[in-house]
């Protein structure tokens, strides 16, 4: 099933029907990982029918370096058509997908006869190859897809999927390429996901996920399944930041794990705070011993946008996934040693956070970073703050001594 992609279908389909009317033509398809791009391809081709000869490959991470891998799965079903071909390009596209005995390599031999091979197959019936994850295909196999994409003609297409997030994307050879963008599901569309994944949900609680998903159809589908049967059924509150299900955390820890170890202390900042001041992160950047410049790195691989003194999450869920990716080390950067900690009046804590909580909106989000929780009212306010607090997202962790008991039943000094 595939919701709400009418209008990318329609795209598709009238470049299916240029294939079939001798006319030829490629499209790269864009967008980021959990978008719906394999989904798109999946239910495209369904709907190709008998009449067109479909070649299927796909980028795999763990095969990058393994020359012409993806090469050799798309052209399986058509190399019969080598016999069609001049010997020499027959011998090199031949030794290149390990079919006859291997010879010196030629890579424009490759490339022309992998478009001749096709041509070829394109004079029995319409050819339209489908290409995933391109982002990961070796290079041989790229080099040989994109010559002969952009040289598609007659009774040949191409639509070759790529997430369009990593640092090398313009360098990828399909920005040249006639592009269709797949971009986020529609909030109603969000919802009919979500129906679809879940049929006994909770309106207030599908409303939570849809927000928190973004309209990304692969966090619409996984999203419930991280949450407790409680939660699903909004007996229980949803914790923020949400964290992304397997498949689109792998996708997003991919990228995190790109950064250098200050670039991800620095991420790792932004998302304890749950605001976009760049002052504020910068500052909490160099408590932490990191600087707030190195979220170019993050900027680069699209896990955020940095825009005058503000930064977004290049999706909500990724504040989750490095948050809850990060060691519980890092997640206390910054918190001085034990002995170094001050012994604070509660008094003086009452006096100087309360007004901050109802004075200051803009220093709330701090609270997430630099202010302990401890029981009472004061705590109480801030778990029930837009800016939810719970004890494991702390740098400083408070707790009120039972010795600390005054007299009078109140705490007189709180250890952080």
């Amino acid at each position: 099933m595939i919701v709400g992609r009418a209008e990318e279908l329609a795209q598709l389909e009238r470049l299916l029907g240029e294939v079939r009317a001798g006319r030829g033509g490629v499209l790269a398809l864009h967008g980021e990982a959990g978008i719906g791009k394999t989904a798109l391809l999946r239910a495209f081709g369904e709907r190709c029918g008998s009449g067109v000869t479909l070649l299927r490959a796909g980028g795999v991470e763990a095969e990058a370096e393994l020359a012409f891998s993806a090469l050799s799965d798309l052209l399986a079903p058509v190399t019969a058509e080598l016999a069609a071909l001049p010997i020499p390009q027959a011998a090199a596209l031949g030794a290149a997908l390990a079919i006859t005995p291997p010879q010196p390599g030629d890579r424009l031999a490759v490339c022309v006869a992998t478009l001749g091979l096709l041509r070829a197959a394109g004079r029995k019936r319409p050819v339209l190859a489908l290409v995933d994850d391109a982002q990961w295909l070796d290079a041989p196999s790229r080099e040989c897809v994109l010559y002969a994409a952009r040289r598609a003609a007659g009774a040949v297409g191409f639509v070759i999927a790529a997430r369009d997030e990593r640092e090398a994307a313009a360098d990828s050879g399909y920005e040249d390429l006639p592009a269709l963008r797949l971009g986020p599901l529609g909030y109603e569309h969000s919802l009919e996901v979500l129906r679809h994944a879940v049929p006994d949900h909770v309106s207030r609680v599908a409303h939570t996920l849809a927000q928190a998903a973004a309209g990304n159809p692969l966090a619409l589908v996984e999203l419930p399944a991280t949450l407790s049967h409680e939660q699903r059924s909004g007996v229980a509150e949803l914790d923020p930041p949400l964290v992304p299900g397997r498949r689109l955390r792998l996708a997003f820890d991919h990228r995190i794990g790109e950064l250098s170890h200050r670039g991800r202390r620095a991420l790792l900042v932004a998302a304890a705070y749950e605001g976009d001041d760049l002052v504020t992160i910068a500052a909490a950047c160099a408590g932490a011993s990191t600087s707030v410049n190195l979220l170019a790195q993050a900027e680069a691989r699209g896990l955020a946008r940095l825009s005058g003194e503000r930064l977004a999450f290049g999706h909500p869920l990724i504040r989750g996934a490095v948050y809850q990716g990060a060691p519980a080390a890092e997640r206390r950067f910054g918190a001085p040693p034990v002995s170094d900690r001050p012994r604070l009046h509660s008094a003086w804590l009452h006096d100087q956070v309360e007004p901050t909580l109802s004075r200051v909106g803009d220093l709330k989000p701090l609270l997430r970073i630099w202010f302990p929780l401890f029981d009472g009212d004061l705590g109480k306010r801030v778990s029930a703050s837009r800016y939810p607090v719970c004890t494991e997202n702390l740098i400083w962790h408070a707790e009120v001594k039972p010795d600390s008991i005054g007299d009078e039943g109140r705490p007189e000094q709180v250890v952080l």
